[in-house]
């Protein structure tokens, strides 16, 4: 389910900035001085990043849905699905599994600009037009039928 995966992608996102001080700030270094320190600033770090639009490219507009021209192809998706499967298909029980994929489907989706697009029926579209077999085994071992039942439960 996309609301979800942007709620891990929100947590993740934002366990990430806690370790993001305010290190950068070259008015609070004590030096030369002559403001009185009054110049209106906080030491207060941004909870929210300017550079947010880059961690997920594919909805610059953050309203939950791919932007035009930001897509995943079903090349792309397959071959994921063939790197990953051989890193959970031993794996035990089926919930192991399905978290170490999840993983690595969380890190996928956001290297391609595309955090906010986590979508199971999408992934099984994908999946169906260029992988079916290797899908159908990969979700054997996630103890799923389909992305849209793994990513809903």
């Amino acid at each position: 389910m996309t609301t979800r995966w942007a709620g891990v992608a929100a947590i993740v996102l934002l366990a990430g900035l806690a370790g993001c001080g305010g290190s950068d700030d070259a008015g609070d270094s004590g030096g030369s001085g002559g403001s009185g320190g009054s110049g209106g600033t906080t030491d207060t770090p941004a909870i929210v990043p300017t550079d947010l639009n880059e961690a997920t490219s594919g909805d610059d507009d953050l309203d939950g849905e791919a932007d035009e021209g930001a897509a995943l192809t079903a090349e792309e998706f397959c071959g994921f699905l063939a790197d990953e499967t051989p890193e959970v298909i031993d794996l035990t029980p089926a919930e192991y599994a399905a978290a170490t994929f999840g993983t690595a489907l969380f890190a996928f989706y956001s290297d391609k600009g595309l955090l906010t697009d986590i979508d199971g029926a999408d992934m099984d579209a994908l999946a169906a037009a260029g992988c079916p077999d290797a899908a159908a085994e990969l979700l054997a071992v996630l103890g799923a039928g389909s992305f849209a039942e793994l990513l809903s439960s």
